[in-house]
């Protein structure tokens, strides 16, 4: 990766501080207090998700993020609901050596989820070919319960 998704993030982030300066301002004390609830939510749920992995015998990269607060925004904006009705304000990223260690997490995280997190979602993105010749499984977990 060459960083243009984070400075696509950085531009939306800037563009977004001047034209909607009161969205912004309120989707971040939003975050902020999240946050203060939850400690480090991400980095927890990170962690969790990297041992069931490791318990049931995959090997897996797992990465997380709190979403921007103009996707936020825009999410709110395009489905026309306030920021307590939103159903995803982090994402799980979960990368894995081929198909069936693909399906063998989803199935890990799946159960996982349905036990530790509560309204959580596991969507099987892709497990295609990378620019090795091998093949990489993605899957994107959405938090349903902000924190």
């Amino acid at each position: 990766r060459i960083g243009i998704h984070n400075l696509k993030n950085e531009l939306e982030d800037l563009a977004f501080a001047e034209l909607h300066p009161e969205a912004r301002t309120s989707i971040m004390a939003r975050l902020d207090y999240l946050r203060e609830q939850g400690s480090d939510m991400v980095n927890t749920i990170v962690e969790e998700i990297q041992g069931t992995l490791s318990e049931a015998g995959i090997t897996a990269e797992v990465e997380g993020r709190e979403k921007t607060p103009y996707s936020i925004w825009e999410k709110m904006h395009r489905r026309d609901i306030a920021f307590e009705q939103l159903s995803d304000i982090m994402a799980f990223r979960i990368i894995v050596r081929d198909r069936a260690d693909c399906y063998a997490a989803l199935g890990a995280v799946q159960s996982f989820w349905n036990d530790e997190v509560q309204k959580a979602i596991i969507e099987l993105l892709a497990a295609a070919p990378d620019d090795l010749g091998g093949s990489a499984g993605h899957f994107r977990g959405q938090n349903r319960a902000c924190f």
